[in-house]
């Protein structure tokens, strides 16, 4: 978090709002706060990703699958668990872009410049790919009536 608000408050052109889904970050907070950075506990990110341009994730299941939704390039970081291998998937698939190189590698603020960079020079395949994925997103939730009705058959 103090690479990307260091690196925010350097760019005149960029703004960023840092939150941990809930988490006190007491005074931390405080810490990372710079100019054209703002640190929120808690955001409605459903409708934050609405206008974002670029979503920093540690690639959580919901948190990738409302940012395909939204069609929202995404800057890879994941800590643990499943978020390794769905950030390796959504990089595989052209949807997000690595922060680091290897798992939890110190972040700067020329990481975060030389990612940003990456999503502005691939945006347009970026988000051709995000709209394909959100299509299968949609399909999905389409085809979700079939697929319980399938499972109730089989319970019988």
């Amino acid at each position: 978090m103090p690479a990307l608000a260091d690196y925010v408050a350097a760019t005149n052109d960029a703004a960023a709002l840092i939150s941990l889904g809930g988490a006190d970050l007491g005074d931390q907070a405080k810490r990372i706060v710079r100019p054209n950075v703002r640190v929120e506990s808690y955001v409605d990110q459903w409708q934050v990703l609405q206008t974002a341009s670029v979503f920093l994730t540690h690639h959580g299941l919901n948190s990738t699958h409302e940012a395909i939704f939204h069609q929202t390039p995404m800057i890879s970081y994941p800590l643990f668990a499943d978020q390794p291998p769905l950030a390796a998937r959504c990089q595989e698939f052209g949807l997000a872009v690595p922060l680091v190189e290897s798992l939890r590698d110190p972040v700067t603020p020329d990481d975060i410049g030389a990612a940003l960079a990456h999503v502005a020079a691939d945006r347009v395949a970026i988000g051709a790919r995000l709209a394909e994925a959100a299509r299968w997103e949609l399909a999905t939730i389409d085809e979700r009536p079939t697929v319980i009705e399938r499972v109730v058959d089989l319970m019988r």
